[in-house]
């Protein structure tokens, strides 16, 4: 999403399903806190966030766990700042899509991973991804097991863990 300069969201308000931000350019504030480019946060869902603004303008990479319908909520709805959770240098790691990663965030279902570099010629086994190119604005969900497209890095990725008992789709 491009947000343009003076953009703002002065009421107070929530999203019914998780949200995962990276911010790519510029600066949005939310709730009392900043984030910057390179930061990234996870917002719960249900999670309460009041006077988003834009200033300068920004540009963010946002992933919603379902359909990011917003209810707004009365202004005395109760609001805590997130503070941003990306930070640390690109080093080689334990990640199963690339050899220099950073590990953004990690649940039980899987893990967001910001990609220097080339990534994995196939998906994990067990895993499914989403790819985004960070330059390019290009996307791809890959199936477990299959080949990765080649995309231009940074990349942000996006694994999850598929159910056993379940075909991916």
């Amino acid at each position: 999403m491009r947000f343009p300069a003076g953009w703002s969201r002065p009421h107070t308000g929530r999203y019914e399903v998780d949200e995962e931000l990276l911010v790519l350019e510029g600066a949005l504030e939310m709730s009392g806190a900043v984030y910057r480019e390179g930061d990234h946060a996870f917002f719960p869902a249900g999670f309460v966030r009041a006077r988003s603004r834009t200033p300068q303008g920004a540009l963010v990479a946002a992933f919603f766990s379902g359909p990011a319908d917003w209810t707004r909520l009365d202004e005395a709805a109760r609001t805590t700042p997130v503070p941003p959770l990306a930070s640390g240098e690109l080093a080689p790691s334990a990640s199963p899509i690339a050899p220099r990663a950073r590990l953004l965030r990690e649940h039980p279902r899987g893990a967001t991973w910001l990609v220097e570099g080339r990534l994995a010629a196939r998906a994990p086994r067990d895993m499914s991804v989403e790819i985004l190119s960070l330059p390019t604005a290009a996307w791809a969900q890959v199936a477990h097991g299959a080949p990765i497209p080649e995309m231009q890095g940074p990349t942000l990725c996006r694994l999850r863990r598929v159910d056993p008992d379940l075909s991916d789709i």
